[in-house]
Formats: C-alpha cells, sequence, structure tokens
C-alpha cells in the first residue's frame, strides 16, 4: 500500500528547502559585496600607482614639486567619489642628498557606510 504525504510533511519538506535556498542566496550577496570591495581597492591602487608615476616624471623633468595638487576627488569606477592627498619632500637624512625626495599618497573613500582607504609611498633621485 502506498502512503500518500502529509500535510505536515509537506510544510516541513518546504521550510527546510526555504531555509537552503536562503542561505544560498545570502551567499551569493556576500561574494557580491566582496567582489565590489576588490574592485574598488583594484582601482584605487591603480589611480595611486598612477598619481604618483606622474609626479615622480615631472619630478624627473625637473618641475617643481611644489607646484604639484597636493589634493583633489576622484571617481573611481566611475560611481564612488574618493578624496586622495600626496605628500612630497626631500629626505631629511643627512646620508641622502637632497635629490632624494620622499612621496606618500592615500585615497579615501566611503564604501558600505565605512571609510576605506589605501595609502603607498616610495623614494625617487630626482634629476638635476
Amino acid at each position: 500500500m502506498r502512503r500518500a504525504l502529509t500535510l505536515i510533511e509537506l510544510v516541513i519538506t518546504v521550510s527546510i528547502l526555504s531555509l537552503g535556498i536562503i542561505m544560498i542566496l545570502r551567499s551569493f550577496l556576500s561574494a557580491n559585496s566582496v567582489l565590489a570591495f576588490s574592485n574598488n581597492r583594484i582601482a584605487a591602487s591603480q589611480f595611486l600607482e598612477s598619481k604618483l608615476a606622474e609626479i615622480e616624471e615631472k619630478a624627473k623633468l625637473s618641475v617643481p614639486l611644489e607646484k604639484e595638487p597636493s589634493s583633489g576627488e576622484v571617481l573611481l569606477n566611475g560611481r564612488i567619489n574618493a578624496r586622495w592627498e600626496v605628500e612630497t619632500g626631500p629626505v631629511e637624512e643627512e646620508e641622502f642628498k637632497k635629490d632624494i625626495y620622499c612621496l606618500k599618497a592615500k585615497l579615501v573613500w566611503l564604501e558600505s557606510g565605512r571609510e576605506r582607504d589605501l595609502s603607498a609611498a616610495f623614494y625617487f633621485k630626482a634629476d638635476k
């Protein structure tokens, strides 16, 4: 004799299936937010690298570093406003000459209600 599903068994089966589907959807949403954060971090890194390379190139062409803008705003990934700051100056150690510069840059943006930032720094020699 074949036994049919009761209403209780059917409700329990549907609720377990629903919980499983909800957990799968939450994992997709979580993965999506991590991917968005990674994309923003990559865009920020690319911007900082290009900004630092631009300033280094101008310094090598004997453009005074004091004339460079030290801050500004940029659009990351075409949708997120970010503030950047650059600090340049000669290295003030006695063992180095004055034509060695330290270049520090910082980029700050707001993502998911939290402030995120990325910093970079390097030294270079300005050709005189």
